[in-house]
């Protein structure tokens, strides 16, 4: 076992190069691995404010992104995505949604992702996470390499 969270991991993703892993956890962390030595490197994607929902590597694992897995009934929640840079732990950008961002993925081989998410709001008595079907928000932001 690895551990580095202190409850549930709720996500994880592979590097394409396959050098790095990370996961993330309901308490709001995210960490780069080794895969070779199966060791904790640094944290990532440390600007999210609630628990880690997904997370991705870039076409050439050199950025990696986290979304929060928010509560949409909370109005004071940021939602966000924050993309870091693998090599340093050093979040490059902090992209405010419009929505809640769900889930997210990369273009296989530029710097553009997109993200998908709802604005709907869950009723109370919602248990299976039924949403209004009118609006799914899906958004696609390209950026500058360093």
């Amino acid at each position: 076992n690895l551990v580095s969270h202190t409850a549930n991991c709720t996500a994880i993703a592979m590097d394409p190069a396959g050098r790095h892993f990370a996961t993330g956890a309901y308490d709001g962390t995210a960490n780069l691995w080794d895969v070779a030595q199966l060791a904790c490197l640094r944290p990532c994607c440390t600007s999210l404010e609630e628990g880690v929902g997904s997370l991705g590597f870039c076409f050439d694992g050199s950025y990696i992104a986290g979304v929060s897995e928010v509560d949409s009934r909370n109005p004071t929640t940021r939602k966000m995505i924050d993309v870091s840079q693998v090599s340093t732990g050093e979040t490059v950008l902090k992209l405010d949604t419009r929505s809640f961002a769900r889930r997210l993925a990369w273009h296989p081989s530029q710097y553009i992702m997109a993200n998908g998410g709802d604005k709907a709001e869950r009723s109370s008595d919602d248990r299976y996470g039924e949403r209004s079907k009118t609006e799914v928000p899906v958004t696609i932001t390209t950026f500058q390499h360093r």
